[in-house]
C-alpha cells in the first residue's frame, strides 16, 4: 500500500551563491519555491510557485520548470539510465533580471508572472502549471528497474557562471487511486 494523499513541497528563502569559473563570487540568488502537490496522477496538473531575488551582479537569461522522468534498468553487471522531459514551461522574455535593471513582463502560456508581486526590480514571482501527460509512467521500483520523477526549476545565467537549479522529487500514480483516496478524505473530485 502506498500513501497517495497530497504532499506539498516548500523551500523558503534559500540563498544560492553565484560563481564565475567556480572561484570568483558574484553574489547570490535567493529562491522560494512552493509546489502544491508532489503526488499526482496522469492527466493532473502540478502548480508551482517560484520567487527569485537576484542579489548578484549577473543577469538571469531565462527560467524553466520541467517534469523529468528517469528510468534506471540493471541486470547482472549491466546498467542503463534514460531521462526524458514529460512536461515543460519556460520564461525567456526576462530582459535580464539583475540589480538596478527594470524587468519586462514575461508572457508565456500557462506561466503568469505578476509585476505587482515583485518586491524590487531584481525579483520575479511567477506561477507555472504543468500537466502530467497520459503517457507518463507511474513512479515505481521493481527487481531490475526504477522509474522516478523530478520537478526541476532552473534559472539560467551566462556561460561560465553558476546556474540556479532546484530539484523536487515527484510521485506519479494512478489517477483513479488518487481520486478514491480524495473521496475517502471528503475532498471533491
Amino acid at each position: 500500500y502506498c500513501n497517495l494523499t497530497p504532499l506539498s513541497y516548500v523551500e523558503d528563502r534559500i540563498r544560492r551563491r553565484i560563481m564565475l569559473a567556480c572561484c570568483i563570487p558574484k553574489g547570490n540568488i535567493e529562491t522560494s519555491v512552493k509546489v502544491d502537490n508532489t503526488r499526482l496522477g496522469t492527466g493532473e496538473t502540478i502548480r508551482i510557485f517560484v520567487e527569485l531575488a537576484n542579489n548578484s551582479s549577473v543577469e538571469i537569461k531565462w527560467i524553466s520548470c520541467q517534469l523529468l522522468e528517469q528510468i534506471d534498468w540493471h541486470s547482472c553487471e549491466h546498467y542503463t539510465s534514460d531521462t526524458k522531459i514529460v512536461a515543460s514551461q519556460k520564461i525567456s522574455d526576462l530582459a535580464g533580471i539583475k540589480c538596478n535593471t527594470t524587468m519586462k513582463q514575461a508572457k508565456v502560456n500557462a506561466i503568469r508572472p505578476s509585476s505587482s508581486d515583485c518586491k524590487s526590480t531584481n525579483s520575479i514571482n511567477f506561477e507555472a502549471l504543468l500537466r502530467v501527460p497520459d503517457y507518463t509512467l507511474h513512479t515505481s521500483t521493481g527487481v531490475n528497474y526504477e522509474i522516478k520523477h523530478n520537478l526541476t526549476i532552473v534559472a539560467q545565467t551566462k556561460c561560465g557562471l553558476t546556474n540556479v537549479s532546484i530539484r523536487v522529487p515527484v510521485q506519479i500514480a494512478s489517477p483513479q487511486r488518487q481520486n478514491l483516496i480524495r473521496r475517502q478524505q471528503g475532498v471533491e473530485v
